[in-house]
C-alpha cells in the first residue's frame, strides 16, 4: 500500500538531523541559555492539532505562551499570524530540532509578526513559499521582536524578513543564537533569479543580530541575497558574533546609490540625508568560503564578506572573513561619503574601496594566510593559532564600548589580537607574556592536562614535576586526552598500591617498559619524587619510541654529560630530535640533575610527541 506520509516523514529526519543543536552558547552575555519559564496563560498544543494552530495563534491574548509539544507540524500553506502583543511561540522541550513547522513551500509566508513583544523561540520553520518568519507592521509600529533559538530552513525566498507597512516600521527586534540555512534540497525551490538570503531587513531601526550560524544562501545561477543585510535607510544595527559559512555575500549594510529609505528627524550621520544605513556595527563575526561549489556557480562565486554601500559612521571592526579562493571583496565600501572605522579586521584577500568611497582604516591585516587560523578548509574555524604572531597583538586600541570583547566573550588585552578571536590564555598564572605559553596551551587542548588548581584555574608553571605526575603526561601525550589505562588490580610497585589515584597510570607506564622504577627490592617508583631533566630524556624516548628502544652512543654534546654518564646518549637523542638545546649554550650544558618544571614539561612533550600549536 502506498503511504503517503512517506515523504514528510523522510523530510523531518532530515530537518530534525540538521537541528539536532541547541542554541550556541554565548560566554559574553549568557544570552543563549534557555529562556525562563512561562510566567502567564499556558496553551499546550500538539501534532494532532495542527489545523487548529493558526487559530489557536490569531485567538491568543496578551501575556499568553502557545507551547508546542515535540512533533512534526504540516502546515500545507496556513499562516500563523502574530497580531496581539506580547504572544510566545515556543516548544515545550526547548529543542528546536524537535517541533517542525513545514509550510512544503505552499501559501505565502509562515509566521507573520505584526504586534511588539512577540516573541519566537526553540523551533524549526521551513519550507515557505516566501518567509519563514516575517516581521511586518498591519496597523502599528512593531517593536521588540525576539527570535530565540530557531532553525529556519530553506526559505522560498528570504529567511527572516523586516519590512516596514503602511507608514509604520518594525524596530528594536532581536535575532539570536539561530540557525539560518539553505540546504543541498531547499536551494533547487528558489525562484527569481536567486532571490533569497537570511535576514533581510528594510527601513529598520536598532535591531540586534548575534551569535547566529547563517549558511548556504548561495545559487548555481545568480547571486543571492546576503546572509544578514540591512538596507534601505536602515540605522543602528548591531551585527556580532555569528558565524556565517559559505554564502555568496555574508553581510551587508545598504545596496546600490540612493536607493529610497527611511530618514530621521535628528539627523544620525550630520548632513547626511539619504543613505543605505546609518551608522551601526559589525564586530566579532566569522566568515567563512570554503564550499568549491560556491566559487564555481554561475553568478561569480564569493562576492564579498562584508559590503558596505551609501552607508555613513559605521564601525566594521575585529572580523575575520576567510576563504579557500579569492572573492571579489573581503571586505568594500563604496559610493562616496565616510562610510565609517574599518579597522582590526583579518582577512585572507582584500580590503577593496569602491566608486570614491572613503572610510578610517587602522589595524587591519589583509591577505592573511590561512595558516593564522586553526581550520579554515575544512571545519571553517578562524580561531588564531597560538603560532599567529601576525596577527597577536597586533590591532590597535579602539574606544571603550566599541568592541571590549571578542567572538567568545573573552576580554580584549591592552594589545589587541586582529580579527574576531583574542587569543587569550587558559590559565590564569600563563599569561601570554610568559616563554612558555604557546606549549602549555598547545597541552591544554590536546587534553593531557587541566591545569594544578582551579577557582581561578591554574596551571603552575614553575612548579616541578613528580614521577606520578609525569605517568599521566606521558601516556596522555602519547596516546591522547580521553585515554584511560587499565585498572590497578595487583600493585607493580609496592609505594603505589592500587588505591593510590596514579596506580593505573604507573601499571601501565612499567607495563610498556618505560619505567622499571627506583628501587627493586622491594619494588619502588618513588611517585612524589621530582622528575629530573637526565631522567626525562629517558622517559621521553622510550614512552615515544617503545621500551626496547636504545639509542646511539653518546659522543659528549654537553660539558655536564659526558659519554660516561648513563644518561648522555638519551640527552643527545633528545637533542639531535630538535625536542631541547640545553640549559646553556656556552659551555653546552644540559643541567641533567636539575628536576623538570610543569613549564619546561609541557615544552618536552609537545616537542616530542609532535602536539599541535
Amino acid at each position: 500500500m502506498r503511504d503517503d506520509r512517506a515523504p514528510a516523514l523522510r523530510f523531518l529526519l532530515t530537518v530534525a538531523v540538521f537541528c539536532l543543536g541547541s542554541a550556541k552558547t554565548s560566554t559574553a552575555d549568557g544570552a543563549c541559555g534557555p529562556l525562563p519559564p512561562p510566567s502567564g496563560n499556558v496553551i499546550d498544543v500538539g501534532p494532532g492539532q495542527v489545523a487548529q494552530l493558526s487559530g489557536i495563534v490569531a485567538a491568543a491574548d496578551s501575556g499568553d505562551t502557545i507551547r508546542l509539544a515535540d512533533g512534526y507540524y504540516p502546515l500545507q500553506g496556513a499562516l500563523l499570524a502574530f497580531t496581539t502583543p506580547g504572544v510566545t511561540l515556543r516548544s515545550l522541550s526547548g529543542n528546536r530540532g524537535a517541533v517542525v513547522l513545514d509550510n512544503n513551500y505552499q501559501g505565502g509566508d509562515l509566521i507573520a509578526v505584526a504586534a511588539s513583544g512577540v516573541t519566537i523561540a526553540d523551533i524549526t520553520v521551513t519550507r515557505a513559499y516566501y518567509h519563514p518568519i516575517h516581521v511586518a507592521p498591519w496597523n502599528g509600529a512593531v517593536e521588540n521582536t525576539l527570535i530565540h533559538n530557531v532553525a529556519v530552513v530553506d526559505p522560498g525566498q528570504q529567511g527572516i524578513k523586516i519590512n516596514p507597512n503602511a507608514g509604520f516600521f518594525a524596530d528594536n527586534g532581536v535575532i539570536r543564537c539561530s540557525r539560518i540555512e539553505l540546504t543541498d534540497q531547499g536551494r533547487p525551490n528558489i525562484r527569481d533569479g536567486c532571490y533569497t538570503g537570511g535576514v533581510d531587513g528594510h527601513r529598520s531601526w536598532g535591531w540586534r543580530i548575534h551569535d547566529n550560524e547563517i549558511a548556504g544562501f548561495w545559487c548555481p545561477t545568480g547571486l543571492s541575497e546576503h546572509g544578514i543585510h540591512f538596507w534601505t535607510g536602515s540605522r543602528d544595527t548591531i551585527i556580532e558574533r555569528n558565524t556565517l559559512t559559505n554564502n555568496a555575500r555574508a553581510i551587508g549594510f545598504g545596496l546600490g546609490l540612493d536607493t529610497p529609505g527611511r530618514t530621521y528627524s535628528d539627523s544620525p550621520c550630520p548632513g547626511v540625508t539619504t543613505a543605505g544605513h546609518f551608522r551601526g556595527i559589525v564586530r566579532n563575526n566569522f566568515i567563512v568560503a570554503n564550499d568549491d561549489r560556491l566559487f564555481d556557480q554561475g553568478s561569480g562565486g564569493f562576492d564579498a564578506g562584508i559590503a558596505l554601500e551609501q552607508v555613513c559612521n559605521a564601525e566594521v571592526v575585529h572580523n575575520s572573513v576567510f576563504s579557500t579562493r579569492a572573492p571579489f571583496s573581503s571586505i568594500e565600501w563604496r559610493f562616496a561619503g565616510n562610510a565609517g572605522r574599518i579597522a582590526n579586521n583579518l582577512v585572507s584577500h582584500n580590503l577593496r574601496p569602491r566608486d570614491g568611497a572613503s572610510a578610517t582604516l587602522a589595524g587591519n591585516l589583509a591577505n592573511a594566510p590561512a595558516s593564522l587560523v586553526v581550520d579554515l578548509a575544512s571545519a571553517g574555524d578562524l580561531h588564531l593559532r597560538s603560532d599567529a604572531s601576525a596577527a597577536i597583538d597586533q590591532g590597535v586600541v579602539l574606544p571603550a564600548g566599541i568592541a571590549d570583547e571578542d567572538i567568545d566573550g573573552e576580554l580584549r588585552g591592552a594589545a589587541p589580537d586582529v580579527g574576531a578571536d583574542e587569543l587569550g590564555g587558559t590559565f590564569a598564572d600563563v599569561p601570554r607574556s610568559h616563554w612558555a605559553w604557546a606549549f602549555i596551551e598547545a597541552l591544554s587542548r590536546a587534553g593531557v592536562t587541566s591545569g594544578c588548581a582551579t577557582n581561578p584555574l591554574r596551571y603552575c608553571p614553575e612548579g616541578t614535576t613528580t614521577r606520578a605526575q609525569m605517568a599521566v603526561f606521558l601516556l596522555r601525550a602519547r596516546e591522547g586526552g580521553s585515554y584511560t589505562p587499565p585498572a590497578c588490580t595487583v600493585p607493580t610497585f609496592t609505594d603505589v598500591p592500587c588505591s593510590d589515584p596514579y596506580s593505573a597510570w604507573i601499571g601501565e607506564l612499567a607495563a610498556r617498559g618505560i619505567t622499571s622504577g627506583c628501587g627493586v627490592s622491594p619494588p619502588l617508583y618513588c611517585p612524589s619524587s621530582t622528575v629530573t631533566r637526565a631522567s626525562m630524556a629517558v622517559f621521553l624516548l622510550r614512552a615515544l619510541l617503545g621500551g626496547g628502544y636504545a639509542p646511539p652512543p653518546a659522543s659528549g654534546d654537553f660539558d655536564d654529560a659526558p659519554p660516561a654518564d648513563p644518561f648522555a646518549a638519551w640527552i643527545e637523542e633528545l637533542a639531535a630530535r630538535g625536542v631541547t638545546s640545553g640549559c646553556n649554550t656556552n659551555p653546552p650544558r644540559y643541567c641533567p640533575a636539575s628536576p623538570v618544571t610543569r613549564a619546561q614539561m609541557a615544552v618536552f612533550l609537545v616537542r616530542t610527541f609532535s602536539l599541535p600549536m
